[in-house]
C-alpha cells in the first residue's frame, strides 16, 4: 500500500481495470476532493472506493444525485470549514448501465450516507439515449433506507410519480424517519424556471402524488412540508 498523506485532491477519469489497480494501492488519509468518472463498477473496484471515501474528511451533510437516463452522477458535499462547500467534495460518475450499479454503491457507501441532511435527485433527459440498453429503474425505497438523517428532499418534476409511490405508507421500513420537507423543482431543457410557468393541473398533481405520505406523517406527529422550489445548484 502507498500512502500519500499529503494528497488533498484527485481526479480521475478512464479505464476502470487501471482505476481498480491504482486504488487498490493507494491510501490517502489527507482527501479533501475527489471526483472520478468511469464506465462500469465490479464488487472489488466498489470495496476499494468504499475504503477510499471513508478517509475522505469531515461528514457530508449534503447528497444530489442526477439520472442522465444514460448515465448518473452522485455527489456529496461536507460543511466542514476546511473545504469549499459550494462545489462537491466527491462525484463519482458513472456512464453505462448506471441504475444497475448504483445500488450496490448506495449499500456499501451507506455508513457516510447516514450523515446527510439535504437530498437532491435531479434529471437531466439523454439527447443520445441507448436505447439497445436495458433499463432498470432505481429502487426508490431501498435508495433511501441509508439517508436516515435528511431533512429536505428536493425532487425534479419528472421523479416525481415514482419517488412519491415509494414512499407510500405501507412500503416496508420507515423511510426518510427524520424528513420535514420536499420541495419540487421546476426543469425546462436543463434550467430550473419559476415554478408558476408550470400548468396549474400538473403542480397540484405533483403536490397531491405526495399527499398519502404527507398524512402519514401528521398521524405519526411528524408534520412535512411540500413546496415549490427555484434552484440555482449547478451540476
Amino acid at each position: 500500500m502507498v500512502s500519500l498523506s499529503k494528497l488533498t485532491r484527485f481526479r480521475y477519469s478512464g479505464d476502470e481495470e487501471f482505476f481498480e489497480a491504482l486504488i487498490a494501492r493507494l491510501a490517502a488519509p489527507s482527501l479533501e476532493d475527489i471526483h472520478i468518472v468511469i464506465t462500469h463498477t465490479t464488487p472489488s473496484m466498489i470495496l476499494h472506493l468504499t475504503r477510499f471515501l471513508n478517509g475522505a474528511h469531515g461528514q457530508f451533510s449534503t447528497a444530489q444525485l442526477i439520472d442522465r437516463e444514460n448515465s448518473i452522477s452522485l455527489s456529496l458535499l461536507t460543511d466542514s470549514p476546511l473545504l469549499d462547500t459550494s462545489k462537491p467534495n466527491f462525484i463519482l460518475d458513472i456512464n453505462r448501465h448506471p441504475h444497475h450499479d448504483l445500488m450496490k454503491i448506495i449499500v456499501a457507501f451507506s455508513a457516510r450516507l447516514s450523515t446527510v441532511e439535504v437530498l437532491l435527485l435531479r434529471f437531466f433527459p439523454s439527447k443520445f439515449r441507448l436505447s439497445q440498453l436495458p433499463e432498470y429503474p432505481i429502487p426508490w425505497d431501498s435508495f433511501f433506507l441509508p439517508f436516515c438523517s435528511v431533512k429536505t428532499l428536493t425532487v425534479h418534476p419528472k421523479l416525481v410519480p415514482d419517488v412519491a409511490h415509494s414512499l407510500l405508507p405501507g412500503h416496508g421500513p420507515d423511510i426518510l424517519p427524520v424528513l420535514e420537507g420536499i420541495e419540487l423543482l421546476k426543469p425546462c431543457w436543463g434550467y430550473i424556471l419559476d415554478p408558476n410557468e408550470l400548468a396549474e393541473s400538473a403542480r397540484a398533481s405533483m403536490v397531491n402524488a405526495f399527499q398519502p405520505f404527507v398524512a402519514s406523517r401528521q398521524q405519526a406527529r411528524r408534520s412535512v412540508t411540500v413546496s415549490w422550489k427555484v434552484f440555482s445548484y449547478q451540476s
